[in-house]
């Protein structure tokens, strides 16, 4: 990929073994949205959106307990098991994340490879 964003190209430099009759499809992600207001959104469409969101949610909450464990005190023990917890869903929401063939190169080819 080079220049800059809104004008990128995409250079193949290799499609060795296909010829006008073979079909060649690019699909992509858009770069997601800058979040510039409180009332901005990702722009990465459902689920995707909600996913991001909720896992955002769950690991700045595992960061805020582990820093109040941190500073020591009292709560201590309570703020490492709450920690614990949030970071555990944030995994959960990471694992179970629909993933998208986007980004890949699919070309077709004649049974007989060519090349």
């Amino acid at each position: 990929m080079s220049g800059t964003p809104g004008a990128q190209v995409l250079l193949l430099d290799s499609l060795q073994g296909l010829d006008s009759g073979d079909t060649l499809r690019l699909e992509y992600l858009a770069r997601p949205s800058e979040l510039t207001a409180d009332t901005s959104s990702l722009g990465l469409g459902e689920p995707a959106e909600t996913e991001a969101v909720r896992y955002i949610i769950e690991y700045a909450l595992a960061w805020l307990h582990e820093r109040a464990a941190a500073s020591g005190g009292d709560q201590f023990r309570e703020h490492l098991t709450l920690a614990k917890a949030a970071t555990e869903r944030a995994a959960a929401i990471l694992q179970g994340a629909r993933r998208s063939d986007a980004g890949t190169v699919h070309a077709y080819r004649w049974p007989r490879a060519r090349g």
